[in-house]
This record gives structure tokens, C-alpha cells and sequence, in this order.
């Protein structure tokens, strides 16, 4: 699990054994209990790990378990479920075999989406997790205890917590309020206590009026709002057209025009949040180099301007991303001469798209889950992976990927890893446009809670005090 800051701590597991080799983890269990009563045993990780990766449940975050032996040919349906490289030993003992050396394992298991289910809840009834009236077990420092759909849920304290006595508050109300204009109110009345990322984006118009009054809260986190590119569909199947997209925007403008209200940086390079030495592609006006890309394009397509055709940029209008496709929208269309058509989205209908293949270009907030690059750069490791929705492949940007994960050396890695994201600005499947940075207000008395690095809020430290 995680500390308040976002650093890994001490959780379910008392004790980890990793052997010289370092790709087998045993992972030995502290005495805990779900909701209703029963132990977590470490069968409850191996049953919701397997049912990740089995080809027939196995849902967008199948990759996350990659390194694990065998998984990734069980994803593809090549080695069956069993030979997957994750065991219960017995109750409290969980053995976990990995394909190689993975310096990011533990980073993983921080994820939610290596988090246990009751297995012998979900044999008796498949449709458990949907309540269906009934709390929801779980095994965390909070239990649903009721879900009125779209109107709010109540969580309250879990006294089968195993650090329960660590948890001040007696349970939290989420409010569901479509309208910003009235969760705005809701808070200046101090009816509700927190207002936000990661929960909900504020709107443009609080965020201008926060920053005059000093009282809007940020933190950097590890993500980027990136352009995915379908590599798939003409004209987007040409390199030097996808450079050219990329050299045209003018970050710098938009750094000013937009992104310091929001207190976001603009993104030169993929890896910036991580690493400080990755190649510089995008400083200053690159305009000029894009026009001579673009005509590069245009020839190697046998076409020419009168005749390019109109492509469509996809977005979701939450958070800075409408301000944001309307300016990059301008600057193609006077820097290349383009027609852009921009196709504003709910989010889950966009990503449905993109998934599909069914898109040009998509505008995503794309925020890492743990704490190292590879999470990036893997997402274009496979075809098969959904998460690659550039649906683009290329066998020696594999080939790098691989060395970066078999190399134990940190700086000899970080080295890998930034040829890794050079080869990536090179062929620009994804356009990197800017940092990500969560914006949320909470309410003066309520301390011990912030939103870390890797866009998450958890309330279990959460205490109020009179000020």
C-alpha cells in the first residue's frame, strides 16, 4: 500500500522474500479480515490476479501483470491458466514468479489492480460486486455502505481494517453534483469538504477565480495530456506528418495562454515526469521544421495541400482540454494550412472509440500508476495490448523496452530508458502537449490529506482540526 505522500509502506504483507535472482517473491501475510468476517487469504490474490489475465474475463489493465511468468502468453490465449507463475502456498503464504528481474514490481502491487477479491464470495455469486442492495465487502479502511446512483454514496469506518485504529474519521458521504456552478456553492457553504481532482475536474472558470484568491491547492503528478495518434488510419500511417502535428503546436503559447492559470507545465518530451535528461525536441518555434516535415508528407503521400483531407481531433470536454484542442486546433490550422474538426465526447464514449480503433486523433489525460517510466513506454510495447490505442508496433522499440526491464543497474536503466523515449519522439505514435497537475480545494480543518504523485486521495489518514 501507500503512505500519505504517495511512498510505498507496509500492507496485507508482513514479510517479502526475494530471492538472488530476483524473480521469485514470497509474499507472507499478516491475520486480516474482509468486511463480512472472512480471512484474506492469499488464494484471494491468486483467484483476482488469474481472473485478470484469463483471456475471457481479462479487462484494459491486463498488462499491468506482464512481468508475471507466463501471463502475458496467457493474455493470448498460448499457455493456459495454471501455468501462470502466481501461487497460494497456503492461507497466509503467496508466491509470486516473475518472467525477469522487475525493479518496479512492488511499485505494482501498490496498484488497484492488483488488489484481492473474496474468491469464495464470488464463486457463491458472480454478481456480488454490484451489491445489489447489500454492502459491498471489502478489506479496506472504508466499507460502501450505501450507493444511491447518481446522487451519492455512504462509506463508513471498517472495524475489520486491519490498521482500524489508525482511522480518525467515522466515514465519508461522495456527492454526486453534475453542476460545477452548485459543487462551488456546495462548498463555499461548507457543505462538502473537498472539491477536485482526482474525484471530479474544476471547472475553468473556478479554477481563474481560485488562483486570484490564493486558495487553490496543486500537486505535480506523473502524467501528460498526450494526442494519441491512430497510426492505422491514412494520413496518420506517415512519420514526418506525425512529426509535423507535433512541431506545430507552440507550447510555449499555450504555457501562456492557458497552462499557468492551471498551474501546468508544458510538455517537451515524454518522460519529463520522471526524468530531467530526456531529449529537448519541442524548445522553441519549431514552426519552419514543420512546414518542411509536412511537405515531406505530402510528397511521400503523392498529394498536395488542396487535396489533404480534414482530420478530426477527439476530446472530452473536462478539465483544460477544450481551452486546449481549440488552440492547438489554430495553431495547425495556420501553421500546416489543415482543416481540423474538433468532436467533443463524454469521456467513456471517447475511450470506448479509441479503444475500437474508431478515431484519429484522441485527446487523454493519461496518468501513470506507479512510480517509473516503463508504465509509459509499455503501453506501445504490443499490438494486442488495447491500452495501445496508436496501434502502433515496432520490433527494435520492443527490443529496447525488453533491455530496459532486464537491467538491474539504475543508471545504466535510466540511460536505456531515455533511448527508450528518443526512439518514441522519433516516430510519434502519441503527442506529448503537457504536465499533468491535480487542482482541488478542501475545506481549512481537514488535514493529512493531499493528492500524490501518481493521482490518487486516500482518506484513511484524514483528521479535522479547529483552527
Amino acid at each position: 500500500s501507500r503512505d500519505a505522500s504517495g511512498g510505498l509502506t507496509e500492507g496485507l504483507a508482513k514479510r517479502i522474500e526475494i530471492s538472488n535472482d530476483q524473480k521469485t517473491y514470497t509474499f507472507h501475510l499478516r491475520p486480516s479480515f474482509w468486511s463480512n468476517g472472512d480471512p484474506v487469504t492469499a488464494k484471494d490474490f491468486e483467484y483476482a490476479w488469474k481472473k485478470s489475465i484469463h483471456p475471457a474475463t481479462a479487462q484494459l489493465g491486463a498488462y499491468h501483470f506482464n512481468c508475471i511468468k507466463n501471463a502475458a502468453q496467457c493474455l493470448d490465449g498460448q499457455v493456459p491458466i495454471h501455468k501462470v507463475g502466481i501461487v497460494a502456498r497456503d492461507d497466509l503464504t503467496l508466491v509470486v514468479h516473475l518472467e525477469h528481474p522487475t525493479p518496479y514490481f512492488l511499485e505494482l502491487l501498490a496498484c488497484s489492480t492488483y488488489a484481492p477479491i473474496p474468491h469464495k464470495k464470488v464463486l457463491e455469486d458472480e454478481e456480488w460486486a454490484f451489491c445489489n442492495g447489500k454492502p459491498l465487502i471489502s478489506n479496506g479502511p472504508f466499507v460502501l455502505k450505501r450507493w444511491q446512483k447518481g446522487i451519492r454514496l455512504k462509506l463508513e469506518k471498517n472495524p475489520s481494517y486491519w490498521r482500524a485504529e489508525e482511522v480518525t474519521i467515522s466515514g465519508i458521504f461522495l456527492h454526486v453534483v453534475q453542476e460545477n456552478s452548485l459543487r462551488h456553492y456546495l462548498f463555499e457553504q461548507g457543505q462538502i469538504d473537498w472539491m477536485g481532482d482526482p474525484l471530479s475536474p474544476l471547472s475553468d472558470d473556478v479554477i481563474e477565480a481560485r488562483c486570484i484568491q490564493k486558495d487553490l491547492m496543486s500537486s505535480e503528478i506523473y502524467g501528460v495530456n498526450w494526442l494519441f495518434l491512430n497510426t492505422k488510419k491514412f494520413p496518420f500511417q506517415n512519420k514526418n506528418f506525425r512529426k509535423a502535428l507535433a512541431l506545430a503546436i507552440d507550447r510555449e503559447g499555450i504555457q501562456q495562454q492557458l497552462l499557468q492559470a492551471a498551474a501546468q507545465k508544458e510538455c517537451r518530451f515524454a518522460l519529463s515526469p520522471f526524468c530531467d535528461e530526456a531529449c529537448h525536441d519541442f524548445v522553441g518555434d519549431q514552426r519552419a521544421r514543420a512546414q518542411l516535415l509536412f511537405n515531406s508528407a505530402l510528397s511521400e503521400m503523392g498529394i498536395d495541400r488542396s487535396s489533404f483531407p480534414e482530420i478530426k481531433l477527439s476530446y472530452s470536454p473536462l478539465g483544460i482540454h477544450p481551452k486546449l484542442v481549440h488552440l492547438i486546433q489554430n495553431q495547425w490550422e495556420e501553421t500546416l494550412g489543415i482543416k481540423v474538426i474538433l468532436d467533443p465526447m463524454v469521456k467513456p464514449l471517447l475511450l470506448n472509440q479509441m479503444v475500437q480503433g474508431d478515431y484519429q486523433i484522441g485527446c487523454l489525460f493519461w496518468v501513470s500508476p506507479i512510480a517509473d517510466p516503463i508504465y509509459m513506454f509499455g503501453i506501445f510495447r504490443s499490438a494486442h495490448d488495447q491500452v495501445n490505442l496508436s496501434r502502433w508496433v515496432n520490433e527494435d522499440y520492443q527490443k529496447l523496452i525488453i533491455r530496459s526491464e532486464y537491467e538491474q543497474n539504475p543508471e545504466k536503466r535510466k540511460k536505456l530508458l531515455i533511448e527508450v523515449e528518443k526512439f518514441l519522439m522519433e516516430e510519434m505514435p502519441v503527442i506529448p502537449v503537457c504536465l499533468g497537475t491535480a487542482l482541488y480545494m478542501k475545506d481549512k480543518k481537514l488535514e493529512n490529506v493531499s493528492v500524490s504523485p501518481l493521482m490518487e486521495v486516500d482518506f484513511k489518514y484524514a483528521t479535522f482540526v479547529d483552527k
